[in-house]
């Protein structure tokens, strides 16, 4: 679990009216509609159009505009073509004017209307319809990746303190993970319980042995705990 950017609150990310008259609902059924905050109030169409067609081709951009003032609000919407496009859109990172967009997926008004209230649908719930409609960009989907329970197959021949053990480091990561400053890092792996003999250089070998291949296999960094040697004690040996 690591510390990062906090995830992007919820905006509104439904089509306007005036939008949703003028294209298919497929475009947001399908995927194929992003939503694009903080997009800097000088921009126009036909730059945003330019910037997202490194992605795909660009069906439709439409800015949404204060409807008392007719001034941008810093946000649009982009319509692909296709959805892989979308898809390509969503997990890269976008820059205008050294401004950083933010693009999500676009939901239709009922899912965000539910995404909105709590209340009826429970927090749990709400935050995993906020990953599959905006992206799960804390990757909260991994946090009970290999988790080993006393019910599981996988449980039979582990000792009970070794259990005890995992189950510690699981209300570890769920407390860390309410924190909106962490996420779990997809290309990191913390392997606890590691006798006192194991270095770096034999981890590696570990998890080289493993099925790992040497290219998937970067840093490899072993953490113990520092303790203060009572008063008198010899010091520690090379």
């Amino acid at each position: 679990v690591d510390a990062g950017e906090p995830a992007p609150a919820p905006a509104t990310t439904t089509l306007p009216h005036n939008r949703a008259g003028e294209a298919k609902r497929a475009d947001v059924d399908e995927g194929r509609t992003l939503f694009v905050r903080n997009v800097p109030y000088g921009a126009t169409r036909r730059d945003l159009a330019k910037l997202f067609a490194t992605s795909g081709k660009v069906s439709s951009v439409h800015l949404v505009k204060d409807s008392a003032t007719g001034l941008g609000r810093g946000s649009c919407f982009v319509t692909y073509a296709e959805k892989a496009s979308a898809d390509d859109a969503v997990a890269s990172p976008w820059t205008l004017e050294a401004r950083t967009l933010v693009a999500t997926r676009a939901v239709d008004r009922t899912t965000a209307s539910t995404l909105r209230d709590a209340t009826k649908i429970g927090a749990a719930t709400k935050r995993k319809l906020e990953a599959r409609e905006h992206g799960d960009k804390r990757r909260l989907d991994l946090a009970s990746e290999g988790l080993v329970q006393n019910d599981d197959a996988a449980a039979a021949d582990v000792p009970e303190g070794d259990m005890k053990k995992r189950e510690r480091a699981r209300q570890e990561t769920s407390l860390k993970l309410r924190n909106p400053l962490f996420h779990v890092n997809p290309a990191r792996l913390s392997i606890r319980n590691l006798g006192k003999h194991v270095d770096e250089s034999k981890l590696k070998t570990m998890v080289l042995g493993a099925g790992l291949k040497k290219a998937d296999v970067g840093a490899v960094h072993v953490v113990r705990e520092k303790i203060a040697a009572p008063p008198g004690a010899p010091p520690p040996p090379p």
